[in-house]
């Protein structure tokens, strides 16, 4: 099904073209452009998810992964919602070590401010809250592996 949706959005470009239609155009550009589902492919998806923890942008990652979580990984058997829940657990970890190693304290304070309550009843986040803390997390032994 996805492998067909650039042939026919092209087939959209013409027809708006053909009738002249150029701020529908326009319209129809920013929306691919902005597509969520990045016409199913993995990868895609993923250089977005790079691009929001890159611009240091946690919400934008959080609100992806929220919108990933509803219309694709709900609908997994529920042997995968493990899988699925380490992924994003993974992600989060991601955004902070990127945030370290670009020195922005700023932005680890603010995410366990903004996501400690939904964090902290989770065991595999305990010590991740010392994060802010820690002089040096690459010669600790709880962070140094990232």
């Amino acid at each position: 099904m996805a492998s067909g949706t650039p042939g026919v959005d092209e087939l959209v470009r013409e027809y708006l073209l053909f009738r002249g239609f150029t701020n529908t155009l326009r319209a129809f550009e920013s929306e691919i452009k902005n597509d969520k589902d990045k016409n199913f492919r993995a990868d895609r998806i993923v250089e977005q998810l790079q691009a929001y923890v890159h611009s240091f942008d946690i919400a934008a990652v959080k609100n992806l992964w929220q919108y990933l979580d509803r219309r694709f990984f709900s609908r997994l058997e529920h042997i995968y919602t493990p899988s699925v829940r380490r992924l994003e657990t993974c992600l989060m970890r991601y955004y902070l070590v990127h945030c370290v190693t670009a020195g922005r304290a700023d932005r680890i304070s603010d995410f366990f401010d903004r996501y400690a309550t939904e964090l902290q009843p989770h065991p595999e986040w305990r010590d991740w809250f010392a994060l802010p803390y820690v002089r040096n997390p690459d010669q600790d032994k709880t962070f140094s592996m990232y």
